[in-house]
């Protein structure tokens, strides 16, 4: 990714306002969530136990943790969200390239990492000032319209490789949606789509986690900002939900399949423990984000 994409005001204000929930989030939309979050944990818990991630995982230096952070699934890291975020996506993406094709221009997947390692941080900061925690339910919906926003940022006949432009995608909704996870203003989720739009990340393998992290960024840089220094964002009429088309494996395969992995990691006690979860969708959809990742911390 190099330079600065240049949006629309109308796409950028139906950016704001699909980050911001002004719509509606279809059931299908949000089983499509739910079954490319049990795909990325299924499959990052494999990576961890092949070894193939590891020494890019951990704080950018070493010790640099931080207590009430973001964790990481399947490993003890507590980090600032955004590297968290990048180890996340790492863990996600760089050996699971089959969660999405490199040629596909959106998936929510791309998204994921960032998107968690915020709702894991937002959530745990709610509860130490005796607010509500974010529910898995809010991380599903997120994903959902992360998904619509990585589908109105789609160009047919770009010029970019695809991997670059899949980047920029995850980037741009990753920082509009986070923000908006984080509980920021119209004017704040403006303003991390325009930091987001101006990149420089990496290349090659670590572009999607490189993006999710950019866009973590892009959205706490925004919610420094006060709302009179940034003005008044453009606004566009709420926009349609955009529903899930991507074929599915039905939610006992993925269960399966998460399942395994999670015997594979953990310890049995533990490992049980994760596996009940699971075993009623609408309790898992209710669970406290900060509640779900604390179970899958291991020491």
């Amino acid at each position: 990714m190099h330079g600065r994409l240049v949006l629309t005001d109308a796409l950028r204000a139906t950016i704001v306002a699909s980050a911001a929930g002004e719509g509606t989030t279809a059931d299908a939309e949000r089983a499509c969530a739910r079954a490319t979050l049990l795909e990325a944990l299924a499959r990052g818990l494999r990576a961890l136990r092949a070894g193939e991630c590891r020494a890019w995982l951990g704080p950018l230096l070493p010790g640099a943790t931080m207590m009430g952070g973001a964790r990481v699934p399947g490993t003890s890291y507590e980090l600032d969200p955004v590297q968290a975020a990048f180890n996340l996506g790492l863990l996600f993406y760089i050996a699971n390239e089959q969660l999405a094709p490199a040629s596909c221009p959106h998936d929510a997947g791309d998204c994921l990492g960032g998107l968690l390692a915020v709702a894991d941080y937002q959530s745990r900061q709610n509860r130490a000032t005796d607010r509500p925690a974010l529910r898995l339910r809010h991380l599903l919906d997120a994903l959902g319209r992360a998904r619509s926003i990585q589908c109105a940022l789609a160009r047919p006949g770009t010029d970019l490789p695809p991997q670059q432009e899949r980047a920029r995608s995850a980037s741009i909704a990753t920082a509009a949606v986070a923000t908006a996870l984080l509980g920021g203003s119209r004017a704040q989720l403006a303003a991390a789509v325009a930091t987001s739009c101006v990149d420089g990340g990496a290349q090659g393998r670590v572009a999607l986690a490189d993006a999710t992290a950019h866009g973590v960024r892009c959205a706490l840089r925004a919610m420094m900002t006060s709302d009179d220094a940034l003005g008044t964002p453009a606004v566009a009429s709420p926009p349609a939900a955009v529903v899930c088309v991507r074929s599915q494996p039905d939610f006992r395969q993925l269960l399966d399949a998460l399942n395994a992995a999670v015997v594979a990691h953990y310890p049995a006690k533990q490992a049980a423990m994760i596996a009940s979860l699971f075993t009623d969708v609408a309790a898992l959809d209710a669970l406290p984000v900060d509640a779900f990742i604390a179970a899958l911390v291991r020491n």
